[in-house]
C-alpha cells in the first residue's frame, strides 16, 4: 500500500518519487495548499476508498496571494509577539495517507 500511495502522491503533484518518504509532509513540504490540497484528499479518497468524512484537522489554507493578507499576518505577529501562538494548519505526513489507506478511514 506504501508504493501505491506515494506514486499517488507524486502523480498529483509532480514531485518525484525519489523525494517522497512517509516523513515529508504534503502541506508543508510539497507545497499541496488550499483547492490542490483539498483535490489531493478527495482523489485519494476516491482511488483508495477512504472516508475522508471525520476530518477534523485544518490542512490546507486558502489559495492565491492577497498583499493585504501578509501585512495583516506581520501586524498579528507583532502584536502577538511571536509568543504561543499554535500553527494555524497542522502538518500532513504522508504516514497518514498509508495508514488510511491500510485501515479505509480517516485516522489522523
Amino acid at each position: 500500500m506504501e508504493s501505491q500511495v506515494l506514486e499517488f502522491i507524486s502523480e498529483f503533484t509532480g514531485v518525484s518519487i525519489n523525494k517522497i518518504s512517509l516523513d515529508t509532509l504534503i502541506n508543508n513540504d510539497l507545497g499541496a495548499d488550499g483547492d490542490d490540497g483539498a483535490d489531493l484528499l478527495i482523489e485519494f479518497s476516491e482511488r483508495f476508498n477512504v472516508d475522508i468524512s471525520g476530518i477534523e484537522k485544518v490542512y490546507f489554507g486558502p489559495e492565491g496571494f492577497n498583499p493585504f493578507t501578509i501585512f495583516f499576518h506581520a501586524v498579528k505577529a507583532f502584536v502577538d509577539g511571536y509568543r504561543g501562538v499554535p500553527d494555524k494548519y497542522s502538518p500532513l505526513p504522508v504516514s497518514v495517507l498509508v495508514i488510511s489507506a491500510e485501515k479505509g478511514v480517516w485516522v489522523h
